[in-house]
């Protein structure tokens, strides 16, 4: 579990490995949001039989994120390969608590 803070861009990195070739990887994020803008994906380049893929959230995409998951602060992010003559997923998950600062002191 990461603790991610809405102050900075957040960029997910998902690592491959034994592929043959370079792969389309797609991202999927648990939690629905509404006008959630544009999602800066990097397929990532193929070297040495892997493969790692970016994806960034901006500082306004967290916070709505955040909102859209009031009930669970936790966020999955899954990131999926498909391959071979049969193909099969593969698929690796992070999962992450969405923070602004501020927000959670106790004063006294």
């Amino acid at each position: 579990m990461i603790d991610v803070y809405t102050v900075d861009p957040y960029i997910l990195n998902c690592v491959f490995t034994e592929v043959i070739k370079q792969v389309d990887v797609s991202w999927i994020i648990s939690t629905e949001v509404e006008n959630f803008g544009f999602i800066s994906i990097e397929q990532g380049a193929y070297e040495d039989h892997s493969q790692t893929s970016t994806m960034t959230l901006t500082s306004s995409q967290l916070i709505k994120l955040k909102s859209a998951g009031e009930s669970d602060k936790t966020h999955v992010f899954t990131c999926k390969i498909t391959v071979g003559g049969t193909p099969t997923e593969y698929t690796t998950t992070q999962k992450a608590k969405i923070y602004t600062p501020g927000n959670n002191l106790l004063v006294e």
